[in-house]
């Protein structure tokens, strides 16, 4: 019986250094820079800001915040886009993030509603060989832990994007037909493969699509009309980890409790922050299990309290 329960002893210590050893060399294959742990990162982040404007850059800083904020999980593969110019006050290590969209010759004066289209041309510019591109506004908060296990079931190599559908009609795309695009609250995560296929058109296209109202939905234009990649399957509502919607009691209501968050898009800064420690639990330390593996139900939990 003593030999039966060392034995069992030495194959829970060998799987649990197993699994200890996979998740650290998971988060650093995400985090390493070029020529180190990867060749190249698994994930680069862009977020739409206007840091401008004081409440813009309140949300902004919460999820940047250096011992909390969500951004931290990224570095150094984040930065922030902006049409605005940037206050000279906000903290240096933040400051070099943020690149300026300037308007091209000719562009409407609404201009910076194409922000969403024309960053996904500079983060392939700063990383053309990361598996996947996450694009989110400044009030979003991101469950880094369940984004990672997402991309990891699904393949950068094809032509795939992935987050919480909306759609307009008929009269917004001048006749083209009903357009299904991802809302960038939620956040959009496109493959390297959409990427490419996108790339060709984005100056053409934004141009072209200023008749659109939102930035979002020009992305999904030039996607549709000019690169020929539909959006014809939008995820499941009830399990979507992404979620844009408001209020955020009515998003728990609609979801799985038991289905993994993703993303939310929270404007209050008391729940800001509250999520973001929340989602900082979500395991990157030495244990592989030290932290949750986000479902609804924990939120609704950690903010509603019960």
């Amino acid at each position: 019986m003593s030999q039966t329960l060392l034995i069992f002893f030495i194959l829970a210590f060998g799987l649990q250094t197993i699994l200890t050893f996979h998740y650290y060399w998971a988060y650093n294959s995400l985090s390493a820079p070029v020529g180190t742990t990867s060749a190249a990162p698994e994930i680069f982040v862009g977020v739409i800001s206007s840091p401008g404007k004081v409440e813009y850059l309140e949300r902004y800083m919460i999820n940047a915040a250096p011992h909390f904020g969500w951004h931290r999980a990224f570095d150094p593969h984040v930065r922030a886009y902006t049409f605005d110019v940037v206050p000279e006050n906000i903290p240096r290590f933040q400051y070099d993030r943020f690149v300026r969209i300037l308007p091209l010759e000719g562009e409407k004066t609404n201009y910076h509603v194409n922000s969403q289209l024309w960053s996904w041309k500079l983060m392939h510019e700063t990383s053309p060989n990361a598996n996947w591109y996450l694009q989110v506004d400044d009030d979003t908060i991101v469950a880094k832990h369940n984004l990672v296990a997402f991309m990891r079931d699904n393949d950068p190599g094809k032509a795939e994007i992935h987050g919480y559908c909306g759609s307009v009609g008929t009269r917004f795309t001048r006749g083209k037909g009903k357009l299904n695009f991802v809302i960038g609250g939620g956040g959009t995560l496109m493959s390297n493969a959409a990427m490419k296929l996108l790339l060709p058109h984005i100056e053409t296209c934004r141009m072209k699509y200023n008749n659109l109202r939102f930035g979002d939905s020009r992305v999904f234009a030039c996607l549709k009309f000019e690169a020929g990649l539909s959006l014809e399957n939008c995820h499941d509502e009830k399990n979507n980890g992404f979620s844009s919607s408001h209020p955020l009691e009515t998003t728990i209501k609609q979801r799985n409790p038991s289905a993994r968050v993703i993303s939310i898009h929270e404007k209050d800064k008391e729940r800001a922050i509250k999520l973001n420690k929340l989602f900082a639990q979500d395991g990157w330390s030495s244990a592989p299990n030290d932290g949750l593996h986000c479902k609804w139900e924990d939120v609704r939990r950690e903010i509603f309290q019960r």
